[in-house]
């Protein structure tokens, strides 16, 4: 139910609203809504921005093994929002999210690894073929610059065009 109000999907969006259900559902043990939390915490819907409870409750959602919230936190260790910057815990989180499957966290990681081209490749493609939009359209861009792979036209074209469709910048 926090779901469809947090999205509007069956009922009017409100913001507020999924904010309180997500907490009823964290409260009683549900990572997803913990996980949510975070993400409304982080962005400031429904609440009152605080990056600091937006870790705590990424990090609670993570111990319970929700890989989404696991990458999110890992994000925000690589940036320092909220907790002090580590690139080695956050680097450790995303790719543990990464290596359950999370498409967000391997796109994340990528951008982190942008150093080395042949690794950030590895990990757009990952997140490419698990349906990250975004990580598809970086890809692209490795293909049209030759980063990390041989450059490919018709497949950076390709990769491009299904990024557009599915929402990527």
């Amino acid at each position: 139910l926090a779901t469809a109000f947090a999205a509007g999907v069956g009922v009017p969006a409100d913001p507020d609203r999924a904010f309180e259900l997500y907490g009823v559902g964290c409260e009683r043990g549900d990572s997803h809504s913990c996980g949510s939390l975070g993400v409304m915490y982080s962005l400031g819907t429904g609440t009152t921005r605080d990056l600091g409870r937006a870790v705590e409750h990424f990090d609670r959602a993570c111990q319970d093994r929700d890989m989404i919230a696991c990458g999110n936190l890992g994000w925000m260790y690589l940036q320092g929002l909220g907790v002090e910057k580590s690139a080695a815990r956050g680097t450790g989180l995303l790719t543990g999210a990464c290596d359950e499957g999370d498409p967000r966290s391997c796109f994340r990681l990528g951008v982190h690894r942008r150093d080395d081209g042949v690794v950030s490749a590895e990990l757009w493609r990952k997140a490419c073929e698990l349906g990250d939009a975004d990580a598809c359209a970086a890809l692209a861009v490795s293909y049209i610059d030759g980063a990390g792979v041989d450059v490919d036209e018709a497949l950076a074209v390709e990769l491009s065009r299904y990024g557009c469709q599915e929402g990527s910048a």
